[in-house]
């Protein structure tokens, strides 16, 4: 026996309807409480409220005139219909008679309320959105503030893995959004299209907006941070005589004052767009080791001119240099003498330039969970050993171990480098913005100004003004500040100034006259 199939009802359709309207608006009111009704009598009937304030009606009602090339101008409220069944374009249904009309004839529905209650609900309607808008004003204050990052010399090595891992490990305190202003200036079209393809399918959570910039200030404007590489890097000239390859380098004067006058425009631009707290990291490049070829960032020389020209409009220890990686290496060299794990050696200092003439300092440096050879027994977590005291000495560390490291070909892998100095620095920014993850007090080196305070002889007999690499520690108020404790003989209070000499001979190069009347080169002391 064969069975009809039986028709469905009209009534069963699911249906959609989008009301737009006036808060104060009394039809608004009719058409919205018939259209409740429906919902909660129909399961198949949705209703999507849309709710203008009366100022900003007017706007968006000719934008959607103009848009869909409406005859008319539609008074409040405005109804769309849809078929979800069926899909496709909402449908413009009309105004308020329009629908009344709709419910009358689809479901058998109508509003049954007089003028006077209609007026009393707008009246509420109005205020219930004025609660609405206030609350939403203050949970949008209560959202973390995107912090934006500027970002220089994006074509360096490790400014790639850099990025990658700033877009992943938030360091910033409250995982508050990122946005990446990105200076792509003499940026080639092929790498900014890679590095864009990158961050967008990586999808972070924590970079809310990224773009490529060519304009100095538009780059920095409202910036928190800003982050330098090798922007200028050092030219350098390829010759081939009989199969013999030659690198020739641009001369050092002439790569300091391309790099002078490029500090120059940026530090115009910080004054122009950026707020007083600004921090500035001075990265340079990964190759620290290719410290006879030449190759490696002036970061002291950058770090000293930036905060001079900055000097009244920013705190000058908010100019500040990596040193880090350097102390990582010295720090793999002192744990592979002692045989023991490189993460359980701390305080190992660099002083210096950093990348050029430098000393190591091991006479704070402290060691953990060192093994008992005879037992094997393993100390505490709180239990540590003074490097001094173990069979390790320091003028071995610097000329036997730490500088076959340091020459070419002793970073066995270009990759490792690269790594080595991104790591370092998300390692530092995490430090200063969320606060150091040791519970007991531990210092960095770092390139800082040194600052005389009292006395113009500057801290460890540093010029004043003058960036140098020392151990510091991170206060409270976020501030790196030198240590003031730390011993120091007369041979190591030599080498120091040999290093300080060589900073001030790169400085001589800009005829600045604070640095040609430096009394260093005035007296001979150095």
């Amino acid at each position: 026996m064969n069975k009809t199939r039986p028709t469905r009802p009209l009534t069963n359709l699911r249906h959609a309807a989008e009301i737009r309207g006036v808060s104060n608006c009394p039809y608004y009111a009719k058409v919205e409480l018939l259209a409740d009704e429906l919902t909660a009598k129909l399961p198949d009937f949705r209703v999507h409220k849309i709710v203008k304030n009366p100022e900003d009606w007017q706007n968006w009602i000719q934008e959607e005139t103009l848009k869909n090339k409406w005859t008319t101008v539609k008074a409040s409220p405005v109804v769309w219909r849809e078929l979800v069944d069926r899909g496709g374009p909402k449908t413009l249904l009309g105004g308020a008679n329009e629908f009344l009309e709709y419910a009358m004839a689809y479901f058998n529905a109508e509003s049954l309320l007089n003028t006077d209650v209609l007026m009393e609900i707008a009246k509420d309607n109005v205020y219930f959105e004025k609660g609405r808008r206030q609350k939403e004003a203050i949970m949008k204050s209560l959202e973390p503030m995107h912090k934006k990052v500027a970002v220089f010399g994006i074509d360096c090595e490790s400014a790639y893995h850099f990025l990658s891992k700033l877009a992943i490990e938030n360091v910033f305190p409250n995982n508050e959004p990122i946005e990446l202003s990105i200076y792509s200036d003499n940026f080639s079209m092929e790498m900014q299209n890679c590095l864009n393809m990158e961050l967008l399918d990586m999808a972070s959570v924590h970079l809310r907006h990224f773009e490529f910039v060519k304009s100095l200030e538009e780059c920095v404007a409202a910036a928190e941070l800003i982050i330098m590489f090798d922007v200028i890097p050092r030219e350098t000239v390829i010759k081939t005589v009989r199969k013999r390859t030659t690198i020739l380098f641009e001369e050092r004067s002439d790569w300091l004052q391309r790099r002078y006058l490029f500090l120059v425009q940026l530090s115009e631009a910080i004054r122009a767009q950026c707020n007083p707290t600004i921090k500035v990291l001075i990265t340079g490049n990964p190759h620290f080791y290719q410290i006879a070829e030449g190759a490696y960032t002036p970061i002291n020389f950058d770090v000293t001119v930036l905060a001079g020209l900055l000097e009244n409009f920013m705190e000058p220890r908010n100019v500040f240099g990596l040193s880090k990686p350097l102390e990582r290496i010295f720090t793999t060299a002192l744990a592979r003498q002692l045989k023991v794990r490189s993460a359980d050696v701390s305080n190992v200092v660099v002083w210096g330039n950093a990348g050029g003439r430098m000393e190591v300092d091991t006479s704070r440096s402290q060691v953990y969970r060192k093994r008992d050879r005879e037992t094997s027994v393993c100390g505490p977590d709180w239990f540590h050993l003074s490097a001094d005291s173990m069979p390790c000495k320091s003028s071995a560390l610097r000329t036997d171990i730490v500088y076959k490291d340091m020459k070419p070909g002793g970073i066995r892998s270009t990759m490792k480098s690269l790594i080595l100095h991104s790591e370092c620095i998300i390692s530092l920014l995490s430090e200063l913005f969320r606060g150091p993850t040791l519970t007991e007090q531990h210092f960095t080196s770092l390139v800082t100004v040194s600052n005389g305070g009292s006395s113009s002889r500057g801290e460890y007999s540093v010029p004043e003004g003058l960036a140098f690499s020392f151990p510091v520690v991170l206060t409270p108020a976020s501030c790196w500040a030198v240590v003031k404790d730390f011993s120091v003989d007369e041979d190591l209070n030599a080498r120091l100034k040999n290093c300080a000499k060589e900073i001030l001979k790169d400085l001589r190069v800009l005829d600045i006259p604070k640095w040609q009347r430096c009394r260093l080169f005035a007296d001979g002391e150095y």
